[in-house]
Parts: structure tokens; sequence; C-alpha cells
């Protein structure tokens, strides 16, 4: 057990002190700063639910897209829209582009239904990152996604 993990035990077992949402970031930006993500995974879910918040979730996401773990990213952010902590635009817009690179264009388009279903939020740079991606691919998704980029 790493002892920043020991110290957020203590907190609660000998002071009665439950750690926030916001300690619980920092910590686990502090293991992915180092390179720990591993420990950082296991810190998030051993997490009581109640403190995984979209600010979490959002971390949680674009750090296991930087470490090029796109399918804990996608389960987290699956986990987050079950939990209506809806993550920000740009958080997502960095999860639909691994995404597109890993998965394919339909993955991404999946998630971005779900994303805006849940959070009405589709912004510009998502879908320029959508037509950027459909371009060589289907010229009436393209037409259809610039028809939106023009209405946002």
């Amino acid at each position: 057990m790493t002892k920043s993990k020991r110290i957020l035990d203590e907190m609660q077992q000998r002071f009665g002190i439950e750690p926030t949402s916001a300690t619980y970031h920092e910590t686990l930006r502090a293991y992915f700063l180092c390179d720990r993500i591993q420990e950082a995974i296991s810190i998030f879910e051993n997490m009581p639910q109640e403190k995984k918040d979209a600010t979490v979730y959002s971390l949680m996401i674009m750090e296991c897209c930087a470490a090029q773990q796109f399918e804990n990213a996608k389960i987290y952010f699956n986990e987050s829209v079950e939990n209506k902590q809806i993550v920000d635009g740009r958080t997502f817009n960095i999860l639909a582009s691994k995404i597109i690179e890993k998965d394919g264009i339909q993955e991404a388009q999946n998630l971005m239904n779900t994303f805006e279903a849940n959070s009405g939020e589709v912004t510009a740079n998502l879908l320029q990152t959508m037509i950027d991606a459909y371009k060589d691919k289907s010229p009436e998704q393209v037409a259809a996604l610039t028809t939106r980029l023009n209405q946002v």
C-alpha cells in the first residue's frame, strides 16, 4: 500500500475525516504525474461512488487517454454518464479523438451520441474533430456535421 493511500485511510479511520472529491482528485493527479497509472486506477475504483464527480471522471478519462488506456477511458466515460456526472466538452473531445484513432469513427460517433443525449453539449471543436475523421470516408456525414457546426 502506498503512503498517500495510507494517509487517506488514516484520515478516515483514525481522525474520522472523510476525504473530499477534491482530495481524491489531487491524490489521483499526483499518481498520474508520477506515472503510477495502475495505482491511480486502483484508488479510483475503490473510491466511494459519491466522491466520483465530473472533475474526477474528467481527470481519469484524460489521463487514461494520455496513457493509451482507451478501454479504461471509455469505461469511465460510460460510468460518468450512468452516474449523471457528465464530463465537459474538452474532455470528451480528447476521448473522441483518441477513439477515432484506435477504434474508428463509428465508435466515436456512438460515444458522441451518448454525450449529446446526456449533456446536450456538442462543441464546435468536437464537431470539427468528427468532420476531419469523416472527410475522406463519408461526404454525406461531413455535410450533415458541417450543417450542425454552422448552427453552433
